[in-house]
């Protein structure tokens, strides 16, 4: 899936601006892709069922950074988009 991102940012002649962040509680996100001066968190699953769980790494991310819903995504194997007070839910099938 990451490398889908790279693709995208590599095609447009950009360098990929992608990392992820874990804190020493164990708190993580699994993506942090930064393009201008924003930048976007996402949390990759394998499952077909979204769990609002899903946003539990980036929720606790987007207070320390201030970050907002808008900035904020979960990734899944299901094919329905959802949209969430936490952030979106992509299915991994839109990439």
């Amino acid at each position: 899936m990451i490398e889908s991102f790279m693709k995208e940012s590599l095609n447009k002649g950009d360098e990929p601006q992608l990392t992820f962040w874990r804190d020493k509680t164990g708190n993580e996100v699994d993506l942090l892709r930064t393009i201008g001066s924003k930048q976007n968190a996402y949390e990759i699953k394998s499952g077909e069922t979204f769990s609002f769980g899903h946003f539990k790494g980036i929720s606790y991310w987007s207070k320390l950074s201030g970050a907002t819903s808008d900035s904020c995504f979960a990734i899944y194997t299901g094919s329905k988009p959802i949209k969430t007070s936490y952030g979106d839910v992509i299915s991994w099938l839109d990439f």
